[in-house]
């Protein structure tokens, strides 16, 4: 986890130092004028957020400002693209009273790491999300917590998510991994169908080792067995591999790792 965290004031000097001891942050910043740029106090760096964010935005995993929620939205806004991208972000105010996780609820672990702010500091979590509200599964971020790697288009995750929380029916069909995970509350309504019946494809989403789906979670459980003479180039060991992939319609994202044999008894 690569983080950082940025004090809107002097206020927040405190909370950056022991911000500063966990393991989700790594470098902390007060936001100051351009006359300032660059300075250091206590290992606090002084910067405008803008110029931390324009550089630090694409490398990090985690923002924390202590300071205003407005302020906070401001400085991101321009740098936005998709949740799946963006860094995680959570706004703490100056007295450590309420810790509000704003973006990357669950792609970038932030609601985790918002409880671990809350057990250090003792603040009180804001949420407003639907999934928290309600109890409703995040079809487009629990597999995450697996080691699950998803794939389809981002509007088609989106739109399920949208009628899930309209309280519509929505499908799974799993055809390889861990099922544990339909034991949770959250997923007592999502109905599960096998591999015979007929689906639903705007309602469904899947969870398997294949291609073919449009909205699908891939557990890791392909193990790929690579045995090849000395001295074969990586292009052939490439094209052999994908053309094992296409040919049995499988995902590189469901490939746990690979196995060969370093020596051969002659």
């Amino acid at each position: 986890m690569k983080g950082i965290a940025i004090g809107l004031s002097n206020n927040s000097r405190e909370i950056l130092k022991r911000l500063k001891k966990t393991e989700f942050v790594k470098d902390i910043y007060i936001a100051g004028s351009s006359k300032e740029d660059g300075k250091e106090n206590e290992l606090i760096k002084v910067q405008k957020p803008r110029e931390i964010l324009l550089k630090k935005w694409p490398k990090i995993d985690l923002i924390i400002f202590i300071g205003s929620i407005a302020a906070s939205i401001r400085i991101i806004n321009p740098f936005l693209t998709s949740k799946d991208q963006d860094p995680g972000v959570i706004v703490i105010d100056n007295k450590c009273s309420k810790i509000v996780p704003l973006i990357g609820l669950h792609q970038s672990n932030t609601q985790n790491i918002s409880c671990q702010i809350a057990n250090l500091l003792g603040g009180e979590i804001i949420e407003t999300h639907n999934s928290n509200d309600q109890s409703l599964l995040n079809l487009d971020a629990f597999g995450n917590q697996w080691g699950w790697k998803r794939s389809g288009k981002i509007n088609d995750w989106s739109k399920l998510v949208i009628k899930h929380a309209k309280n519509e029916e929505i499908f799974c069909k799993q055809l390889s991994g861990n099922s544990l995970w339909k034991t949770s509350e959250s997923a007592e309504i999502i109905n599960q169908i096998d591999k015979k019946e007929t689906e639903k494809p705007d309602s469904t989403f899947h969870v398997s080792i294949f291609e073919n789906h449009g909205t699908t979670w891939h557990p890791p459980v392909l193990w790929i067995g690579i045995g090849c003479e000395r001295n074969t180039s990586k292009d052939l060991i490439a094209n052999s591999l994908n053309h094992l992939l296409e040919s049995g319609n499988l995902s590189q994202q469901s490939i746990a790792g690979f196995a060969t044999i370093n020596i051969k008894k002659r």
